[in-house]
């Protein structure tokens, strides 16, 4: 008894959205006509089966392969030493433009907070002689807004740094 099976006819009895064994019967439908293998594989070839193995290798880095770079002194004479040289020189290079970086971000620091120092120092001066001219409120009110605006770029960087997740170190620790 042969039952069709397709997308629009569920085997009998079985629900559509339920897993379908397949029994003697139907494994009969499911073989494979012998002349299409004939036809596919040749007459030297059919009713064998054969397999395919594939190997997949990743490799991942600023240098190829080791396999790979040995076969570099097959095409050039001293191929493998000069991609080698290739790539410390490209090192080296890549490792003083983060030096000049990272030296340019402390020195661009460091001339920030000379110039607030400077500024500060002046602001104070200048509250000094308005105390001394007898202008109390004005000298005073440059005295704190000084101190609230020193103390707000301190307390800002900390926020800022605990926004991005870095923490800082306990210095007494």
């Amino acid at each position: 008894m042969a039952v069709e099976i397709g997308p629009d006819k569920p085997k009998a009895g079985i629900p559509i959205n339920q897993p379908q064994s397949l029994d003697q019967d139907d494994e009969a439908d499911l073989s494979v006509d012998p002349t299409l293998d004939t036809e596919v594989l040749g007459n030297d070839n059919a009713g064998q089966l054969g397999y395919r193995e594939v190997s997949v290798s990743s490799w991942e880095g600023p240098l190829p392969h080791p396999d790979i770079l040995a076969k570099y002194n097959q095409v050039i004479s001293n191929g493998a030493d000069r991609v080698m040289a290739m790539a410390e020189k490209e090192q080296t290079h890549r490792h003083d433009l983060e030096e000049k970086i990272t030296n340019s971000v402390s020195s661009e620091n460091s001339r920030g907070q000379w110039f607030a120092f400077i500024i500060a120092c002046a602001s104070l001066c200048l509250a000094a002689y308005l105390f001394a001219v007898g202008k109390n409120s004005i000298a005073v009110c440059m005295v704190l807004g000084d101190f609230l605006i020193i103390a707000g770029a301190f307390i800002g960087v900390r926020i800022l740094k605990s926004r991005d997740g870095v923490k800082e170190e306990d210095p007494r620790a």
